[in-house]
């Protein structure tokens, strides 16, 4: 889960446990027990930003600024064009040593202004995101979902897909609703982390 613990590490299966601590029983017969404490150092969550629109330019941005790894994906992606983003690659497909290709905690959010909505949510669920938004209206979200099913995409996959991202700032400017994104993203991450899911 990512949170720092003290782990007891003892043959002794009665071994008192104090709070926050974890014990974990070990087969060695020595007798001996050691309690450590691990604080994982992980890697920053990932933000893969799909398009080149101005709301995915200003999500980019606003993504470093808030700490996540940032992957600006359009085939005019360059970085130029993204000075803030971390990695910039033209599509989302899986290559060895491409920033999608390791397993990280990963939140993607589809804002190709109608571009290539199709593939950009097909792709991104290949990386199975915690987070899947697509910044589109209404009829355009529904246009794409029914094209996706068309093409046999599992409905079930596609009932997790966000329309129109964001927490409800009243936005009106790409980076008024890039920066709603994001705090919905910071939100349902630290939802998740509390309640363990």
């Amino acid at each position: 889960d990512g949170e720092p613990r003290l782990v007891a590490v003892t043959p002794h299966h009665d071994f008192p446990a104090r709070d926050g601590m974890a014990v974990h029983a070990m087969t060695c017969v020595s007798g001996g027990e050691i309690e450590v404490f691990v604080e994982p150092v992980l890697p920053p969550p990932q933000l893969v930003v799909c398009g080149a629109s101005p709301v995915a330019v200003a999500l980019v941005a606003i993504g470093a600024a808030t700490g996540f790894e940032v992957v600006a994906v359009d085939p005019d992606a360059t970085p130029d064009r993204f000075p803030a983003a971390t990695h910039t690659i033209p599509s989302l497909q899986i290559t060895e040593g491409s920033p999608l290709s390791l397993p990280r905690e990963r939140h993607v959010v589809a804002a190709t202004h109608g571009q290539w909505d199709d593939a950009a949510i097909e792709g991104a669920l290949r990386l199975a995101p915690r987070y899947l938004g697509l910044v589109a209206s209404r009829t355009r979200y529904e246009a794409t979902i029914v094209d996706l099913i068309a093409a046999g995409i599992d409905r079930v996959r596609l009932q997790d897909v966000r329309s129109r991202p964001g927490i409800d700032l009243g936005a009106r400017t790409p980076s008024e609703v890039a920066l709603g994104i994001v705090a919905e993203i910071v939100a349902f991450r630290r939802t998740k982390k509390t309640t363990g899911t």
